[in-house]
């Protein structure tokens, strides 16, 4: 029997520990209801098209962001008006809209099947990002790495949670996949199902812009700007339509540089307890993946390739975020997921990689055995 590659060989062990983990999560923490997978709350009022006698509904809490998209995919047209009432922002909501319009298709329009198709989405799209990752990867001859993505603490958040972020670091990989191998339409296409599935992304179009330049790829910038155009346009949709309800994000989510990561390390300071000593230790662990490519990057010329324009840039929405994204470690350590990702593809010397991955393999253990 031929021998599987290195990046097949990744997939199978990611999509054995995803299957089992998808199982302990069902079964075991769930009692078997998968809408354990969306943490509804029972602050929001709920979709009219969830069955709440049926449902794993958390008292008294807000609900996280699982909740949202799940409300999305039953009625991505948002036809009906009771759908709209139970999302907390309709402007800010509605824009990612990829991910639950994909669970609403692959469920057929069904109520009954569209949660599973959203937690398959995000299995389906946590196993590709390994073999993405291991793929990109075999040109440093570092294929075997790619299962540190096993490693990143934002995989098992969002798998546990149904968010979009791994759909969109998916897309991310893809884009800088598609610009190495001078894929232009590829990179077109890729950063515009990213765009759609979550526009913090957008830092990436950036950084293919500058490496675009850099590299007098000149053909690839009429491109960049068309894979803006479904962005643009579904924007512009949402507003015209929820221009007034809700907010938009960037005022609550990020402010100006610093404030926030200061704010976190005097609340981290001011309670000390054992719970704020590991959101000390795991935001700690996101500012060394991110300072391991900036080290990278001025000390080794040959790190600063596209994957690490891109990860630089990352730094600037890290130190403008609010503390609504810094409060609470399954908040920073999933929006922030690409900045692990993007580690791993880097350049940059390998035991410069394997520290801080090593290091974020604490958290996902910890959500794992106790969070979850």
């Amino acid at each position: 029997m031929k021998r599987l590659a290195c990046p097949a060989q990744n997939a199978l062990i990611g999509a054995i520990a995803i299957a089992l983990v998808l199982a302990w999560f069902y079964w075991g923490k769930f009692d078997g209801e998968i809408t354990g997978f969306f943490r509804i709350g029972s602050v929001l009022p709920l979709s009219p098209y969830l069955d709440a006698a049926k449902s794993k509904i958390y008292s008294g809490e807000l609900g996280y962001d699982g909740q949202q998209f799940l409300t999305l995919a039953f009625d991505p047209a948002l036809s009906n008006p009771e759908s709209i009432a139970a999302l907390d922002s309709p402007v800010y909501r509605y824009r990612r809209i990829l991910y639950p319009l994909l669970g609403y298709l692959g469920g057929g329009g069904q109520p009954a099947l569209i949660p599973y198709v959203l937690v398959a989405i995000n299995a389906i799209a946590s196993v590709l990002l390994v073999w993405l990752v291991s793929r990109y990867l075999q040109a440093q001859n570092q294929a075997r790495l790619g299962l540190l993505v096993l490693a990143i603490p934002g995989i098992w958040i969002v798998l546990a949670l149904s968010t979009a972020d791994v759909l969109s670091s998916v897309w991310v990989v893809l884009a800088l996949t598609a610009y190495r191998e001078k894929r232009r339409w590829g990179v077109a296409i890729a950063l515009a199902l990213a765009g759609l599935t979550r526009e913090t992304t957008l830092v990436v179009w950036l950084a293919l812009l500058l490496a675009s330049w850099r590299d007098r790829r000149w053909s690839q910038v009429p491109l960049l700007f068309a894979a803006l155009l479904p962005i643009v346009g579904w924007n512009g949709a949402v507003i015209l339509r929820f221009g007034d309800r809700g907010t938009y994000g960037a005022a609550s989510n990020f402010g100006l540089p610093l404030v926030g990561p200061v704010q976190k390390f005097v609340a981290l300071l001011s309670n000390p307890s054992a719970k704020s000593g590991f959101e000390a230790y795991a935001f700690l662990v996101l500012l060394a993946a991110w300072g391991a490519i900036a080290l990278a990057v001025w000390r080794w010329p040959r790190s600063r390739d596209v994957v690490a324009i891109a990860a630089l840039l990352y730094g600037l929405p890290l130190a403008c975020s609010s503390l609504i994204i810094l409060g609470y470690y399954l908040d920073y350590l999933r929006v922030y997921l690409d900045i692990f990702g993007l580690l791993l593809l880097s350049a940059t010397p390998r035991w410069l990689k394997l520290a801080p991955l090593a290091a974020a393999a604490l958290p996902s253990l910890a959500f794992l055995l106790v969070h979850s």
